[in-house]
């Protein structure tokens, strides 16, 4: 996913569209790299960096480069901090504290254990 795809989904997310496409887009476009970097920079910290490890992170420089995080948080994560911050980006406060929550919400349940390991429990005899 590249940046714009992910200020697209924001957009689209948020109903920012008319019937010939997304209203006001261009003036948009101009405040969303840094609203991309964000996202970005949130998501990786989140699930993509290693404690102790070199900070590996490099915001994107243009609208149009890969996204390096998962599928899974760029399909099920990254649209709704996106459309979180187009939203305060257009002092739009009801729809910023309904994607807030969303965003922190699914943040939260992505960093959950999703596999447990069996075991049986050791007993001294």
């Amino acid at each position: 996913m590249t940046g714009l795809n992910l200020f697209d989904e924001g957009m689209k997310i948020l109903g920012y569209v008319n019937d010939s496409g997304v209203s006001g887009r261009e003036e948009m476009l101009r405040k969303a790299l840094p609203l991309i970097n964000r996202v970005y920079s949130d998501l990786y910290y989140s699930f993509e960096a290693v404690p102790g490890k070199e900070d590996g992170f490099k915001p994107l420089t243009a609208i149009s480069q890969e996204l390096t995080l998962s599928s899974a948080v760029l399909n099920d994560v990254a649209p709704y901090g996106m459309a979180m911050y187009l939203a305060q980006s257009e002092s739009d406060a009801d729809n910023q504290a309904l994607y807030a929550s969303l965003y922190n919400q699914k943040k939260t349940r992505g960093k959950r254990i999703t596999t447990m390991k069996d075991s049986l429990p050791h007993i001294r005899g």
